[in-house]
């Protein structure tokens, strides 16, 4: 996992080196993250053509983590397939996805 600081260190943009598959080991890698000093964190899912059910729900998991400790969370996606996904299980309403991480920036 790789996290880059953006945007004069508010916002934490987030490169897993695996799938979301891993529900688990994801999860032990967010928790051991010290997002505090966050106010939003972008996933880059750009790497990623779909989504399965179990990555569906790690990113549901991620978005109550951090709503819990009122950080905002959105997601960088360029597939046609992930974005549909996403529209279809209505996760767009819970959090944004931008194709490009000039995108989110502006709009963040």
């Amino acid at each position: 996992m790789e996290i880059e600081t953006l945007n004069q260190n508010d916002v934490a943009l987030i490169r897993f080196k695996t799938s979301l598959e891993d529900t688990k080991k994801i999860k032990n890698q967010f928790d051991q993250l010290e997002l505090a000093q966050y106010q939003h964190v972008l996933l880059d899912m750009r790497h990623q053509n779909w989504l399965s059910s179990r990555e569906i729900g790690t990113l549901m998991a991620i978005y109550k983590q951090l709503s819990e400790i009122d950080i905002s969370f959105s997601i960088l996606a360029n597939s046609p397939v992930m974005l549909q996904t996403v529209q279809a299980t209505g996760m767009d309403y819970l959090f944004s996805v931008y194709e490009s991480k000039e995108q989110a920036l502006k709009n963040i």
